[in-house]
């Protein structure tokens, strides 16, 4: 019988911005000259209406920010900025099709989603459980989107490197501070390549005004294949692994 255990998982919270490119969001908004800001009526402490049934929350606080630099993008100081109740059956819907232009409350950012919308870089953590076989290596754990949405092969050598964990060592053995201080990791190596533009390798990738990601000068693992281990000297190294590769230093991530 297969031997299975509970690992701590996050459930992201991010603020929803229209699936539409950003160019026709902006063109969009230039000519109605209005932004409009869907939120939700009891998502505390990150959307809520207060006593004078106003939308507020850190969700809101941050979607305001957003607004200032539209105005600032677009030199439109006087932009209005209109309100709409959404729910959580027509959120998505309504930010897909374009009534509104952001969503500021507490959407989960998953892979099914962002089939549909963006999302801007994580903004609110909870834990969860998810349930695997017991010899599940930590980084087939780490890449499973329903664990942490947008973490890749990269970010995962990253954030694995930076946690000081092999990639093969079975996360049943791994404790749950440690589980913690990865998923902690992760979120801010997430948070540091979407600030640098993400990590580009190939000139063919680049961002919607024409610039490549700069994340792959602070890379520590991946990529790094002969080379010194910025922590401890060793050569890092580079396995096979399913149908990729894993990179990590042999001295600092020990099996």
């Amino acid at each position: 019988m297969k031997k299975q255990f509970a690992v701590l998982a996050m459930s992201v919270a991010a603020l929803a911005v229209s699936g539409t490119a950003a160019a026709d969001t902006l063109a969009k908004v230039k000519s109605s000259g209005s932004f409009t800001i869907g939120h939700r009526d009891a998502s505390i402490p990150l959307s809520y209406y207060d006593d004078k049934q106003r939308p507020i929350g850190y969700s809101m606080d941050l979607c305001m920010k957003v607004v200032d630099a539209v105005k600032k993008e677009l030199n439109l100081p006087k932009l209005e900025v209109k309100y709409q109740l959404v729910t959580s059956a027509n959120r998505i819907p309504l930010l897909a099709n374009g009534t509104v232009d952001i969503e500021c409350g507490s959407t989960t950012n998953n892979a099914e989603r962002q089939k549909q919308v963006s999302y801007l870089p994580t903004t609110f953590v909870t834990a969860n459980r998810i349930v695997y076989k017991k010899n599940s290596g930590i980084k087939r754990v780490l890449l499973d989107q329903g664990l942490l949405s947008g973490i890749g092969n990269i970010y995962a050598d990253e954030s694995l490197w930076l946690a000081k964990l092999h990639y093969d060592k079975p996360a049943s053995s791994i404790t749950k501070r440690k589980h913690l201080e990865l998923l902690s990791i992760a979120k801010d190596v997430l948070a540091k390549a979407v600030a640098q533009g993400g990590t580009t390798f190939d000139e063919q990738y680049k961002n919607v005004n024409g610039e490549s990601g700069y994340f792959s000068q602070s890379l520590n693992a991946y990529g790094q294949t002969g080379l010194p281990c910025n922590r401890c000297g060793s050569l890092i190294k580079r396995d096979a692994w399913a149908n990729r590769g894993s990179h990590y230093c042999p001295i600092c991530q020990v099996r």
